[in-house]
């Protein structure tokens, strides 16, 4: 039997919201998802903490201590008989806290320096330029180290010495963007009709090199945060008795025989927020490369 076919030209074509939800569904695949689900409930559990925990970070119940998890307790309790998801939640405040603050003094510092640096070149591009490869030859973790200790272990050393060390990577990025617009018509009509260079290059610059600056941030956001626990852990970040995960962990270390909840669940929330938001980064990045928009 034979079968009557429309011709193509009548076929029906895709709505375009069904092809637009088709094109994201490409990026965003369940994992993806799912990253962004835990980042949501970490960032949920950072802003409203007090709503979250069942108990105070500071909350000693001596009778409870080293109580392994329970329904009284849902991750056990510490040496000090404190609740450990208490103390993750309030903990995470601090290193979501950290890491976002310091990546947000990186951005600016970075994209300040980056864009002056491409926009003007000579003498200021050579001058700055040179102070950023002195800094980027330094590893990240002994440069932390140096500042930390002439600072002084602080959360407000934590973060400035985290928005330092990672504002010269934003600002290669930021000047290798900035000399590739500066030269394109629209700057050079605006040099002509006498536009003030700065409004140049807020106006002009910046909003054509802020996607990569973006998805190089949220990259760089899970490194702040891993750094941030590595220097708590070592007795240079969060000082006690405010709670951190790095601080956790290092106090935890010492229990890990006969607590290893201790030491397992924070552990197991650091990895999980650095996970998903280099997840989260990812997808990012690929939204933002032109020739996957472009194949869509």
């Amino acid at each position: 039997m034979r079968r009557h076919l429309r011709p193509k030209s009548l076929r029906a074509e895709p709505t375009k919201w069904r092809t637009r939800l088709r094109n994201v569904r490409r990026f965003f695949d369940p994992l993806t998802v799912i990253a962004a689900m835990v980042v949501v409930a970490i960032l949920i559990a950072a802003s409203f903490p007090s709503l979250v925990a069942p108990y105070g970070y500071e909350d000693m119940m001596l009778t409870q201590r080293l109580k392994p998890p329970s329904l009284q307790h849902l991750l056990g309790t510490d040496n000090f008989g404190r609740d450990t998801f208490s103390r993750l939640v309030f903990g995470a405040r601090v290193s979501v806290y950290v890491g976002v603050v310091a990546v947000l003094i990186a951005s600016t510092l970075g994209v300040a320096i980056g864009i002056l640096s491409g926009f003007y070149g000579g003498s200021v591009d050579a001058i700055l330029m040179r102070l950023i490869d002195v800094m980027l030859s330094f590893p990240s973790i002994l440069f932390a180290l140096v500042l930390i200790t002439l600072l002084g272990p602080s959360v407000t050393s934590l973060i400035i010495t985290m928005g330092i060390i990672y504002s010269p990577r934003l600002a290669r990025l930021a000047r290798a963007g900035t000399m590739s617009v500066k030269n394109e018509e629209y700057v050079e009509g605006a040099r002509a009709v006498g536009v003030p260079n700065l409004r140049i290059l807020a106006r002009y610059v910046l909003p054509n090199i802020v996607g990569p600056l973006v998805v190089q941030a949220s990259l760089l956001l899970p490194i702040a945060i891993l750094v941030e626990a590595t220097l708590s852990f070592l007795g240079l970040g969060v000082q006690p008795p405010t709670p951190s995960w790095g601080a956790m962990l290092s106090a935890g270390r010492s229990y890990m025989e006969i607590a290893p909840w201790l030491t397992v669940f924070p552990g197991a929330a650091i990895a999980a927020i650095v996970l998903s938001v280099n997840l989260l980064g990812d997808a990012a990045q690929d939204w933002a490369n032109p020739r996957l928009r472009r194949r869509l």
